[in-house]
């Protein structure tokens, strides 16, 4: 069996869901900057209820991955890219509506509050979660009339979020979310996150951690130059990395390095 053969049979992981129960489906979708093959062609199906985390090494994918899922990029000619059967090739915002978007590169006006941003994202959905009810869910009340700049990592983080959920989205798209952040305000914003999961959010993260992939996860994507390496459940990570005899680094390592390759 060829090394591209046997990357093909390890990240064919199927899930135990069914193709018709997915919110978002990819199909051989792929992405090209000029030269560069950003995204190879790709099928992921993305469940209801479920939190998929998305990893792999800076320019693996997967930021291009979370572009084309909330309409922020097009794919290249051929594939398919569905949300609740809307075709999202022909119309990217067609899922608008049912989706939130939190972005690594979002930048907050640093003399605006929490408020202003709430008050303005309300303006521009036709359904919406009373404020009131978002400020108490993340604890945001002391710090709503504090502008942004004045605002912690955590503390702005969760100001980001209140943003993405604003529209009762049915998915939430966050890239990073914790990044940057301190250990308490790390483990504060997974209580948001899980908090999000109980009350039925189909949640797409990427992150750096593996720590926060295997606590956090129900299913873990990892990718590497643009392809992906590794589709299933944490406990397979687990039980990798007691194989390896090494942590849940050294896992990760293992399928995003090509060791899995060599075997």
């Amino acid at each position: 069996m060829e090394a591209a053969e046997k990357i093909d049979h390890i990240t064919a992981t199927p899930s135990v869901e069914t193709e018709k129960n997915s919110v978002l489906s990819v199909k051989q979708v792929a992405k090209t900057y000029g030269d560069k093959k950003a995204l190879l062609p790709t099928d992921i199906n993305f469940f209801l209820g479920e939190t998929t985390v998305l990893m792999g090494p800076n320019g693996a994918g997967k930021t291009t991955l979370m572009e084309l899922l909330c309409g922020l990029q097009t794919p290249d000619t051929g594939g398919e890219l569905k949300a609740f059967d809307h075709d999202l090739i022909k119309n990217p915002g067609a899922h608008i509506e049912r989706i939130g978007v939190q972005l690594q590169e979002t930048q907050l006006f640093e003399r605006a509050t929490a408020r202003d941003y709430l008050n303005f994202f309300k303006s521009l959905y036709k359904k919406t979660l009373p404020i009131d009810e978002i400020v108490k869910w993340l604890r945001l009340g002391e710090y709503l009339d504090i502008q942004i700049k004045s605002l912690s990592g955590g503390m702005a983080q969760r100001v980001a979020l209140a943003l993405a959920v604003i529209n009762d989205p049915d998915i939430v798209l966050l890239d990073e979310p914790t990044v940057g952040l301190d250990p308490i305000s790390r483990r504060d914003l997974w209580n948001c996150l899980k908090s999000l999961k109980s009350r039925g959010k189909t949640l797409i993260f990427t992150t750096h951690y593996m720590d926060e992939a295997v606590n956090l996860g129900d299913r873990i994507i990892m990718l590497s130059e643009g392809r992906v390496v590794f589709n299933g459940l944490p406990e397979e990570i687990r039980e990798k990395a007691a194989s390896l005899g090494g942590g849940l680094d050294e896992a990760f390592e293992y399928y995003v390095s090509k060791k899995q390759e060599q075997q």
